[in-house]
């Protein structure tokens, strides 16, 4: 019994921290600043849900948003670039 409890309390804890990720993210959406991407590639190894690719076009590479709706806004991207080309936007409208 005692088994049960301590797997039912994991889960309940797991799903409340699932769930704060998502309230926190949500409203907010990561950009790259193309001018400061140097594409070094720190973003992606940081971020855990595949929201950030590496594209190699005539510019040469750099990061682009590739799943923006796994981005949990957890900003650890934006922490791990040291040339500051990550940021989170809020996607709310300014009420005037």
């Amino acid at each position: 019994m005692l088994y049960y409890s301590i797997i039912g309390a994991v889960i309940a804890l797991w799903l409340t921290g699932v769930a704060c990720r998502h309230i926190r993210g949500r409203g907010k959406m990561i950009r790259v600043i193309e001018d400061n991407c140097k594409g070094c590639g720190k973003c992606l190894s940081i971020c855990r849900r595949n929201v950030l690719e590496a594209v190699k076009d005539e510019k040469g590479t750099h990061i682009a948003v590739k799943n923006p709706d796994n981005c949990t806004a957890c900003s650890n991207c934006v922490k791990a670039c040291k040339f500051k080309a990550l940021e989170l936007y809020s996607l709310r409208k300014i009420k005037l």
